[in-house]
């Protein structure tokens, strides 16, 4: 389903494929829409377009209801080194 932003309307783009899917959660940096299906247990990813799960695999718990994307390690260590470089660079120039 695709959410119109101006209007609100929802328009229906296509069948999952997969029964009960309860958690979803979407990365920004891979444009990937993830889903989690309460019946089977599965970390799906979902189509944009065309609404279709996939199977990813088994997800190793049951009864999952939500899911996160968190960003790689490295990525926050390399979002840290930047905001220190930014602060270092406006300290000195203020002295």
């Amino acid at each position: 389903m695709t959410i119109n932003t101006s209007t609100g309307a929802a328009t229906s783009v296509g069948a999952l494929g997969f029964p009960f899917v309860r958690g979803l959660a979407f990365d920004p940096s891979t444009n990937t829409l993830y889903g989690s299906d309460f019946s089977t247990d599965e970390l799906l990813t979902i189509s944009t377009s065309t609404g279709a799960a996939t199977s990813v695999g088994a997800l190793g718990f049951e009864l999952v209801h939500g899911l996160a994307v968190v960003p790689e390690p490295s990525t926050v260590i390399l979002a840290a080194i930047g905001f220190v470089g930014l602060a270092a660079f406006g300290w000195r120039r203020r002295n």
